[in-house]
């Protein structure tokens, strides 16, 4: 049994981040494993249910900041992060960066979305946490594992990057 954290959007958020991460608690829980969520939250109020122990405002660097401190104390043994361009704060989702920077635990990130061209602020991470990819720099050399959804994302992102999963339907 893992004790993991799965960080997105989440039910009852109408959003397909939000139902893929819903689906994914359930069946990790099926298994037998301890999860929980911290919910991406867009600025409405949601009625939660009990596993989401966390909730980050979108675009409140403090939220993301405090949520890893949480997550680092909180006994988990793995972060799942549902990533898709636009639902995390900060330019180019820079406050996910930040909660990733203190995050002492091994992490996992599904990409839903790669984009073809990435704007300034996506390269100008510090060289020490984008070593094992030249492309996704800030992202990809501070995670660990990642799930790309198609195999053209995965053609964009794998290369340089040891642990790799794709789906097989594309």
């Amino acid at each position: 049994m893992k004790k993991i954290a799965l960080i997105g959007s989440y039910y009852p958020r109408k959003c397909g981040i939000a139902t893929f991460t819903y689906d994914l608690y359930n069946a990790l829980q099926k298994e037998e494993n301890d999860c929980q969520v911290i919910a991406l939250n867009d600025g409405n109020e949601y009625d939660y249910p009990p596993e989401v122990k966390w909730e980050i405002k979108q675009q409140n660097l403090e939220d993301y900041l405090k949520a890893a401190k949480y997550l680092n104390q909180s006994g988990v043994e793995l972060v799942c992060i549902q990533h898709e361009f636009g639902i995390f704060g900060g330019k180019d989702g820079q406050y996910l960066l930040e909660l990733i920077k203190r995050l002492k635990l091994p992490v996992v990130t599904t990409f839903h979305t790669i984009l073809d061209t990435l704007t300034s602020i996506a390269w100008r991470t510090p060289p020490e946490h984008y070593e094992p990819c030249s492309r996704y720099p800030s992202f990809m050399g501070r995670l660990h594992p990642f799930v790309a959804m198609t195999n053209q994302t995965f053609s964009r992102i794998a290369y340089g990057f040891e642990f790799c999963i794709t789906t097989k339907n594309t």
